[in-house]
């Protein structure tokens, strides 16, 4: 007998920005580390701009955020850890543009504790 896995299809609202509660993420030691490049993260963006260009109210399948929930509000990565961290520092620069993406996340990184710390001090350190 299989036991089914709990599927949910969220938005990136929904994962990001739209939870009623503060939801902590955590990258295990056992992925990789963030190695996506300039290509990635163009590609990223460039797909979901043209996808929003052709269709506004469209849904657009942006890929798989796989998680383990150890409770409601804090979840082990499993696998998408890439896709979250790039997303999560696309939202933190558009925050500092407007409020209305004020992300209600974070993420804890085993293999480089300090990481998460690092991408805060770079985004949101107050310009001199």
């Amino acid at each position: 007998m299989y036991n089914r896995l709990p599927i949910e299809e969220c938005s990136i609202s929904q994962i990001y920005l739209d939870s009623p509660l503060q939801k902590r993420y955590s990258i295990p030691i056992y992925q990789r580390n963030y190695a996506w490049t300039e290509e990635q993260i163009e590609a990223l963006i460039l797909d979901v701009y043209n996808a929003f260009s052709k269709s506004p109210s469209s849904i657009y399948y942006i890929g798989t955020l796989v998680t383990y929930s150890r409770t409601e509000s804090d979840f082990e990565v499993i696998d998408g850890q890439q896709r979250l961290t790039t997303i999560r520092i696309i939202l933190a620069l558009f925050a500092k543009i407007s409020p209305i993406f004020k992300y209600k996340f974070t993420i804890e990184y085993h293999t480089r504790p300090p990481l998460g710390e690092i991408f805060d001090k770079f985004i949101y350190e107050p310009e001199h």
